[in-house]
């Protein structure tokens, strides 16, 4: 059996060989130097194998490419997915770190001011601080007729009520023996107390424990409050007065504008019926004496009349009325006399 060899359809006059991809070449166009028709079927059965084989390693190295490609377009996006979530974990971050911030400042803004309220109440230890309205108040408190609100700490010490701490004096109490800057009005007051105390009998123990535990009304507070809040509530009230006298009297300016539109529109609706009783009025004394009666001053006046012209005409008309009977009587006669 002689080898065979594949070879191309082409000019056999070609003196040049060129290199030729088999693979790419249908079987009908190969030939084979041999005229053994096993042996071409064998060479044709090879060369499809050696084309099925060639195929098929085009398509692994496509597939492999292709899963390469599908490889890196997946860590892309997840790299970018990654990114994004590492992103919105930083931004996370910064947010809560700024909320602790902000919270941060407000407490120590609010440790700050306690502090400094308790300072200037004179404990310095940034204890819990209590305002106490004092029944009866200090004597400069009663003299301007103010609620007198003591600051108190936590360990239940008095300090300065807000009027005095503002005037930058001391709390004086009546009866104390200390009330320097009582007036007369105070001196007075005093013995008016004294003459009552010794004229009213000592109460019993029960009742000295009951006036010890009198209550007093403990407000809670969390930031220091200006002082002369008093002033201000006395003021208010005084404003409030005032308020309510203007309103009465914007509302007693309603009812009298209200009142006199009222009036304007009765005299209108007075006027339109005078007029249309005038006309009426004419309408009937021209029915009643259209026959030959002269023009009465109505008929050459306006049609409104009012109450001296409507007693003039009715004057008039009186006295026309005379003399066409006196006139009506002298033809009478003479037509007797003639007859």
């Amino acid at each position: 059996m002689s080898d065979s060899r594949p070879t191309t359809a082409i000019d056999n006059n070609d003196e040049g060989r060129v290199v030729i991809d088999w693979t790419q070449v249908s079987d009908d166009a190969i030939r084979y130097d041999t005229d053994d028709e096993e042996e071409t079927m064998r060479a044709k059965a090879k060369e499809r194998k050696r084309r099925k084989a060639a195929e098929q390693a085009r398509r692994e190295e496509q597939a492999r490419l292709e899963a390469e490609r599908a490889a890196r377009e997946q860590a892309e996006a997840e790299r970018i997915a990654r990114e994004a979530e590492e992103q919105r974990v930083r931004e996370e971050e910064e947010r809560r770190r700024a909320e602790e911030e902000k919270e941060a400042e407000r407490k120590r803004k609010a440790e700050t001011g306690k502090s400094s309220e308790a300072g200037a109440g004179g404990n310095g230890t940034g204890s819990e601080v209590k305002k106490v309205v004092m029944d009866p108040g200090c004597t400069r408190c009663t003299r301007a007729n103010t609620v007198c609100e003591f600051l108190v700490d936590g360990n239940k010490k008095r300090v300065a009520c807000i009027r005095c701490n503002q005037s930058k004096g001391k709390c004086r109490w009546p009866g104390d023996g200390k009330d320097a800057e009582a007036g007369p009005k105070a001196m007075a007051d005093k013995g008016k107390k004294r003459k009552a105390d010794e004229e009213t009998p000592e109460p019993g123990p029960s009742q000295k424990k009951r006036a010890k535990s009198k209550p007093i009304e403990v407000l809670e507070i969390d930031e220091p409050e200006a002082g002369g809040s008093g002033e201000r509530k006395a003021g208010a009230g005084g404003f409030s007065g005032l308020e309510d006298k203007l309103e009465r009297l914007i509302d007693v300016a309603g009812l009298i504008a209200n009142n006199l539109a009222g009036l304007f529109e009765a005299h209108e609706a007075v006027a339109e019926n005078s007029g249309r009783i005038a006309d009426a009025l004419e309408a009937m004394l021209d029915e009643s004496y259209g026959f030959g009666m002269a023009v009465s001053p109505s008929d050459s006046g306006s049609s409104e009349l009012d109450s001296d012209e409507l007693r003039e005409e009715a004057k008039w008309l009186k006295t026309h009325g005379e003399d066409e009977e006196e006139e009506s009587g002298g033809e009478d006669e003479s037509m007797a006399e003639a007859e």
